[in-house]
């Protein structure tokens, strides 16, 4: 009887890992099954698109060079989709572990990893629509003051040019600034959309400090 009364936190311990050891094959298959799904979705996706040749007709558009971007939009958006497919396949293979201590609040993390993939992806879109804009302006402006003597008349007023010529001509500075203020808008916008307050009043107040300065 004492033998016993010894061994009975030994047989709670292998019972225990006894009755985990199916879940936890369970999880580890879900997973990996859902892995192989992503994968394969990811693949197809990134194919496609690479077919449509959607990265030559992004590149002839223009929105490559203006936003900066050296990465394949076929390859971004493949990632997307193996993220979309991944989460919530690790979700429901945490939940067929049922340790809430670990498996709720990873849960509840993913969960609002995934609520917020909509937003992040609309604010790089703002984003990146913002760059595009803010570099069609700055290079229209470069182009277009100097032909209406912009550079010469702010020289002759303020006497910018010491005789060696000018380093940056107020046509380019004119466009920099363009660029700068509508990239600020568009950081700002971005901002609203995620919901982030305290970044939103610090861009509002650039904003204003913006306006007050020019």
């Amino acid at each position: 009887y004492q033998m016993g009364s010894y061994l009975g936190p030994i047989d709670d311990l292998f019972s225990t890992i006894g009755a985990f050891v199916p879940k936890l094959l369970a999880a580890g298959f879900t997973f990996f099954i859902g892995y192989i799904v992503a994968k394969v979705a990811k693949n197809a996706t990134t194919a496609t698109l690479e077919a449509m040749q959607v990265d030559n007709l992004v590149a002839k558009t223009g929105v490559t060079t203006a936003t900066g971007s050296k990465g394949s939009l076929a390859k971004a958006l493949g990632t997307l989709v193996f993220v979309l497919i991944i989460v919530p396949i690790a979700i429901i293979a945490l939940s067929i572990l049922e340790i809430n201590e670990v498996t709720v609040p990873l849960s509840n993390m993913l969960d609002g990893f995934v609520g917020f993939i909509p937003e992040l992806v609309a604010a790089a879109i703002v984003l990146a629509v913002s760059i595009f804009i803010g570099r069609f302006v700055s290079n229209f402006l470069q182009d277009f003051l100097p032909s209406l003597g912009f550079d010469s008349s702010v020289n002759e007023v303020m006497m910018l040019d010491d005789g060696e010529g000018l380093k940056t001509s107020p046509s380019k500075a004119a466009g920099y600034v363009a660029f700068l203020i509508i990239l600020v808008i568009g950081v700002s916008a971005a901002v609203n959309i995620l919901g982030n307050e305290s970044l939103s009043e610090a861009f509002g107040a650039v904003q204003e400090f913006g306006g007050q300065l020019l």
